[in-house]
């Protein structure tokens, strides 16, 4: 057993770094204040990673992650408490400094449960560097508290994501963003699911995102999930099962930006703002004009998706909870758009 302390030592110094290992085991210690990623595992294989705890802290910027899981084979992650601004489970396929050109090595076989979590960002995240591809992951039995983004895949650089279920999750997704700078728009960045292709640059791939399975979520939130495939590569069976949101609030919808990228936007109302007054301490929202040509145009929704081949959903709910209603509001529940379906329930 240890104990780690890292808040006198300077910024980003990063705490542990596995590169090219196998056979790693981790159990049974807790890490305090880590700065940068910290338990960053790079190009490793049989990896047992249990019942540790990462707190780091909620307030202080800057990429403090907790598990980074980065081009790596056959991982299991159980019975973890992490609290992290930045996001708390990540797996990536990023080219390796100085090596950028190289393909990296994919992600695979890996299964992260029981967890506990906590976070300014995302929670359980595939992206935003997947240069790589990423094979045969699940995350399952997990609990998300307080958190800004429950559940994202964001795929940018053109790697392949299949064979992905996220499963019997819990989710209390936060309205207010309180981690950040309030001075900042990053309270337009809260889903309570976040899935999305698109490309970081004019020369990156399109990704491929097929056979995913959203099953048995439990979802508190007062702003919408997005899943939206790229208008030439949409993603391929999508199944979601058991799935409920409980909205807490009606708020008027906006733009909003999506998580990890700029220079996307989701225009949910069409409608330009220059201010908005649905929360006290903010004075001005800001809105970029004209609306980018590659998303698609989103109904007002709780749950917008867009551009799927073989969609299957089966008791999927919206409950509203606060004051508003769809009809009062002028949005709906659910909007579908480009998409084909084998069955819908």
């Amino acid at each position: 057993d240890c104990d780690l302390d890292m808040s006198e030592l300077g910024f980003r110094s990063g705490i542990l770094h596995f590169v090219d290992c196998t056979n790693i085991h981790l159990s049974d210690f807790t890490i305090s204040l880590g700065d940068i990623w910290t338990v960053h595992l790079l190009g490793c294989k049989q990896v047992m990673v249990r019942g540790i705890s990462i707190l780091n802290n909620l307030s202080r910027r800057g990429g403090n992650d907790g598990l980074d899981i980065n081009g790596c084979h056959d991982v299991m992650i159980s019975d973890c408490r992490i609290e992290a601004w930045d996001d708390c489970i990540v797996l990536k396929s990023k080219a390796r400094k100085g090596l950028e050109s190289s393909r990296p090595a994919s992600c695979e076989n890996v299964v992260v449960t029981n967890c506990v979590l906590r976070t300014g960002c995302t929670a359980l995240k595939i992206g935003s560097e997947s240069t790589g591809d990423f094979r045969d992951i699940h995350f399952s039995n997990c609990v998300v508290r307080e958190s800004s983004s429950g559940f994202g895949i964001h795929l940018l650089d053109g790697g392949t994501v299949e064979r992905v279920s996220c499963s019997n999750i819990s989710m209390e997704i936060v309205d207010d963003n309180r981690y950040r700078n309030q001075d900042e728009d990053n309270f337009l960045k809260i889903f309570p699911i976040c899935i999305y292709i698109a490309r970081r640059s004019e020369s990156s791939r399109i990704g491929v995102i097929r056979d995913l399975t959203l099953r048995d979520m439990h979802i508190r939130t007062a702003f919408g999930a997005v899943i939206m495939g790229d208008g030439q590569q949409p993603i391929d069976n999508l199944t979601i099962a058991n799935v409920s949101l409980r909205v807490a609030e009606s708020l008027p919808y906006c733009p909003r930006a999506l998580p990890c990228h700029p220079d996307l936007l989701e225009d949910q109302s069409r409608i330009e703002r220059e201010s908005v007054a649905w929360r006290p301490r903010e004075k001005k929202m800001k809105v970029v004009s004209p609306r980018p040509s590659s998303l698609p145009p989103y109904q007002p929704a709780y749950l917008n998706i867009a551009n799927v081949d073989g969609l299957c959903m089966r008791d999927v709910r919206v409950v509203m909870a606060g004051k508003g209603s769809p009809a009062e509001t002028g949005r709906k529940d659910v909007s579908l758009e480009n998409y084909t379906t084998g069955e819908s329930q």
